[in-house]
């Protein structure tokens, strides 16, 4: 059986997040959905990208906090085991020297 990819989509709560993480899902990606902090939009967009025959991981997390952004990384791999697509809504937050330097460092956790 051959797993669905996984995509992550920052400040997907609301807005471009939200229509982003409904691409993915419409498309076949399983989304996790990043939220500062509106909890109730995260599930509203999870529940529209469930309905859509895929799951859906809400994860909170400031992406401007380091630690937050280890531990996003870490729940997923947890949760999903892999992460195929980062999708940045929030583009200024993460380059791509950053995100390999999270990855390795959340691999070492």
């Amino acid at each position: 059986m051959t797993r669905s990819p996984v995509v992550l989509i920052t400040g997907s709560s609301r807005g471009i997040g939200a229509a982003t993480a409904l691409y993915f899902a419409k498309h076949g990606y399983n989304v996790c959905i990043n939220y500062k902090a509106d909890l109730a939009n995260a599930m509203l967009v999870a529940e529209k990208v469930k309905r859509l025959g895929v799951e859906a991981e809400v994860i909170q997390g400031d992406v401007s906090l380091e630690a937050d952004v280890l531990a996003l990384f870490m729940h997923i791999d947890k949760v999903f085991g892999q992460l195929d697509v980062l999708g940045r809504v929030d583009l200024w937050w993460l380059n791509l020297q950053q995100c390999v330097w999270f990855l390795g460092k959340a691999e070492l956790m």
